[in-house]
């Protein structure tokens, strides 16, 4: 049984789980809002059930958002489950729903999700706390995975309850776990495809394995499903994957049924298994990163889906990398960036390279090095194998600098890029692109074989050419006779000694200073746990009294929560990273890089580690009408100073100007500059060295050059050549925009602008309305961006993709706004209505 919070001044939340060992009568209510009902038996008390609820194992604290109603969404899910006629499907009796009254809170309702299957309901509740629906935005429409129904043992029941009674037993459990699991072959097929936005009617058979009746997993990756402008700018939902998805369905090996299916833009992960194996998966999550600029453009990025089998965790990750040969740095960039944010939003501990066995494959893009020619030639003369040398992934591997720990098979077919679409010819076109391995399968596991790796070159409709590969992978399995054997001597164990058995640690250190801080630049360090113990340690950090959060937002812990074995160490990274949200108050000096985290042990003692950090002003984070007051570098200005004189007031309530008028120029009054002079140092940088630049402001920057514009802004010391990549520097000028604590547009003239957007007459009136400041930089960065345009034949930029991007800087909701459920077909109408307000001004000269 899973109880959520379903009230509607909240998005759905898993409240707890529980074992219920009595029989329920499920009915259709006939109270006025038609909800299932539960008629419990004469025997069971209500009164235990609330207190149960009370001290039911915690499943996740997760609050995610859901635009669409409270709860009209899983209702709908789970009751057309439990109307379908048991002989059409394998789900027999999977479950009902009610709203039941806790009587602890007169405004909570609470949604009671039933299911014959714990497995079903753990994973049900799982996938709701991880994306806040069965299927988040963006992914595929088929079903989550059907699960047989089958009856509970007594032995079951009995492992279950104690588990659920008491944690450290689970804990002691996973210390013996060789003497009660066994180990089964689960042959695991991989296949990836950059389809290049076309369709295909050819037979998908060879490539996705079909005729493999050993296939028991078959992960299946695209990218470039969509490559149509307002897709890349994620203004419309996409029909393109249901297409491919359908495709996927026909040609797949018989009585396989899908696990998840995820979507990003143009990225589509599929992960199916065979039926046999539904019954023994558990913990299913998905999550997607987008590394285009901002994080804005989703044409770049990866996508992921992750869960248990029997007891082995696998991982599966498709990713499109950042493009052209030159880009190296760019694409290990990526993989970092994809690497360390997949399942970071998450309450599930474990990050894509803490699994039992990661797969990682797609478009990685990395090139051959060397002469279009020479690389023809030695592939017609087959001599793949001194070619590879050439390989930048492989290079870049045996350096270490990406992909640290993972293996690739040997790769015994030609190039999978570039080829004129419908042939096996190679690139003809004006750019004759040098072939490249740009399509790879890798893996990080020691519980596997290698099987093969292979091409599919008789697929024709892309420009690449498809890629596979299959392993054997060894899963752990339970014996449940040895479970119950040991889980007897456990609890008996635990009952003789329970003093001996206290959780104890010991940690590397306790108190953290990470000097100069920098804004945008994350700095790691590692807090190593031991534990010292007779037991396994489950540890978490919980918030200090009065605090929501355990630790403030600059910081942040991976993984926050874990379990230590016997004799075994954690390490956990505590990364601190000034952004735009912290920026403000540490730039005034109102906050300091100041926290104390409190590590706590489950049935055991708290340990207190320090955080503390000396932050480096900077002019990202600061108010627009602030910096125009500000005559040379932020660094120079002691800004410190603000708050003393203005008795340490909030810095949203002070008068900015007044006081650099005083701190600045003590003196002598002085005018503010008309725009702030790090915006005209970024657009003249761009307007000077970068305007025909192709990628200018729909790729990311490298993160070591941006921290060197940044430099330069803060310093004023900007230079006089063309020493900056034009990518970088314009990465950082939506940075800065995005970082004012009020925007270019301020917050109160949102709504006016989306509700005008259509009349350019009413727009030019509203901006007549904000403050000077906010309006000279609104006026200066239009113009700057019309004479960007005016080179569109060079960079390949328009007006609406322009406008698309800027107004997520230039005109932004209030943080109040953001918090409220707004359905994904609003969200879609409010970023059409402020791209065409911003484009109203890129189409239109503005004068007032």
């Amino acid at each position: 049984i899973i109880v959520m919070n379903v009230s509607k001044e909240q998005s759905p939340k898993v409240i707890a789980a529980m074992a219920i060992n009595s029989n329920f009568k499920i009915e259709e209510g006939r109270d006025p809002d038609d909800n299932m009902v539960i008629n419990f038996p004469s025997s069971f008390s209500i009164t235990n059930f609330r207190q149960e609820i009370a001290k039911a194992v915690i499943v996740s604290q997760a609050s995610p958002s859901r635009p669409d109603g409270p709860s009209k969404w899983i209702r709908s899910y789970l009751i057309a489950i439990k109307e379908t006629p048991p002989e059409s499907s394998v789900i027999n009796n999977a479950g009902s729903i009610s709203t039941f009254d806790t009587g602890n809170n007169e405004d909570d309702d609470l949604l009671v999700v039933l299911s014959t299957s714990q497995s079903e309901t753990a994973s049900i509740a799982s996938n709701i706390n991880e994306t806040g629906m069965l299927l988040a935005a963006g992914e595929d429409t088929a079903p989550e995975l059907a699960r047989t129904d089958s009856k509970t043992s007594a032995q079951d029941n009995f492992v279950e309850s104690a588990l659920l009674r008491d944690e450290r037993i689970g804990l002691m459990m996973q210390e013996y776990e060789d003497q009660f699991t066994d180990v089964d072959r689960i042959k695991v097929v991989t296949c990836t495809w950059n389809v290049n936005g076309q369709l295909t009617t050819e037979d998908l058979s060879e490539w996705l394995r079909r005729d493999d009746s050993k296939a028991d997993i078959i992960a299946v990756g695209f990218q470039e499903l969509d490559l149509s402008a307002e897709a890349l700018l994620q203004l419309k939902e996409s029909s393109r994957a249901e297409e491919w998805i359908k495709l996927v369905d026909k040609h797949l090996p018989i009585d396989m049924c899908k696990v998840r299916g995820i979507r990003l833009v143009g990225m589509l992960l599929l992960v199916y298994v065979k039926s046999y194996l539904r019954d023994f998966i558990s913990e299913v999550h998905a999550d997607h990163v987008g590394t285009g600029i901002m994080g804005m453009m989703g044409n770049k990025g990866g996508v992921a889906i992750r869960f248990k089998l029997h007891l082995t965790t696998l991982c599966f990750i498709n990713s499109h990398l950042a493009a052209h040969a030159e880009e190296i740095e760019r694409r290990n960039q990526n993989f970092k960036e994809i690497s360390s944010k997949l399942f970071s939003r998450s309450s599930q501990p474990l990050s894509v390279l803490d699994h039992d066995t990661t797969f990682w494959f797609g478009d990685l893009n990395y090139r051959i090095i060397g002469n279009e020619a020479l690389v023809k030639e030695m592939i017609k003369a087959k001599q793949l194998e001194p070619l590879f040398k050439f390989d930048q992934l492989h290079q870049q591997m045996n350096a270490h600098k990406v992909f640290q720990n993972f293996i690739e098979g040997p790769i015994q077919f030609i190039p999978t890029y570039k080829y004129d679409p419908g042939t096996n010819n190679w690139d003809s076109s004006e750019k004759c692109r040098t072939p490249a391995w740009c399509d790879r399968v890798l893996w990080k596991a020691d519980n596997l074989n290698f099987t093969d790796y292979r091409s599919h070159p008789s697929l024709l409709c892309s420009d690449h050419k498809p890629v596979s590969a299959s392993f054997t992978v060894f899963v752990k399995m339970i014996i449940k006779e040895k479970q119950q054997e040991i889980l007897h001597e456990v609890i008996r164990n635990l009952d003789k000694r329970e003093n001996e058995y206290l959780p104890q640690i010991s940690l590397s250190q306790q108190e953290f200073n990470y000097g100069n801080v920098k804004f945008g630049v994350p700095l790691i360090e590692t807090l190593s746990l031991v534990n010292t113990g007779k037991t396994p340690v489950k540890y978490s950090f919980n918030p200090k009294p009065g605090e929501s959060s355990y630790c403030k937002p600059w910081l942040h812990i991976k993984p926050a929560s874990g379990t230590i074995k016997i004799g075994k160490s954690a390490e956990i990274k505590l990364i601190l990273t000034v952004t735009g949200e912290s920026a403000t108050k540490l730039n005034t000096g109102e906050e300091k890089l100041e926290d104390i985290l409190i590590l706590h042990l489950d049935a055991g003692k708290e340990h207190f580690v320090s955080i503390a950090g000396n932050y480096l002003p900077s002019c990202f984070g600061v108010a627009i009408d602030t910096l125009v007051y500000i005559p040379g570098g932020i660094r120079e200005t002691p800004i410190s100073d603000l708050l003393a004189s203005q008795d340490k007031k909030s810095v949203t309530s002070i008068n900015t100007s007044q006081m650099f008028e005083k701190v600045a120029h003590p003196d002598k009054n002085v005018s503010p500059l008309e725009i702030p002079k790090e915006l005209w140092l970024l657009t003249d940088y761009i307007n000077v060295y970068c305007t025909e630049k192709e990628g200018i402001f729909t790729e990311s920057g490298l993160d070591i050059e941006m921290m060197h514009i940044r430099d330069a802004m803060d310093t004023i010391t900007f230079p006089q050549d063309e020493k900056f990549s034009a990518l970088s520097v314009a990465n950082c000028l939506l940075d800065f925009l995005d970082a004012f604590p009020q925007p270019v547009i301020p917050y109160a003239f949102f709504q006016k602008c989306i509700d005008n957007y259509h009349n350019f007459i009413a727009c030019k009136q509203i901006l007549q309305q904000i403050p000077v400041c906010h309006r000279n930089a609104f006026k200066y960065v239009c113009a700057f961006l019309r004479k960007l345009l005016q080179k569109a034949d060079k960079n390949k930029l328009d007006a609406k993709t322009l406008a698309t991007i800027f107004s997520e800087v230039l005109l932004k909701p209030s943080p109040i706004v953001k918090k409220k459920q707004i359905s994904s077909r609003a969200l879609e109408q409010i970023k059409r209505k402020k791209t065409g307000f911003v484009g109203q001004f890129l189409t239109h000269e503005y004068d007032e």
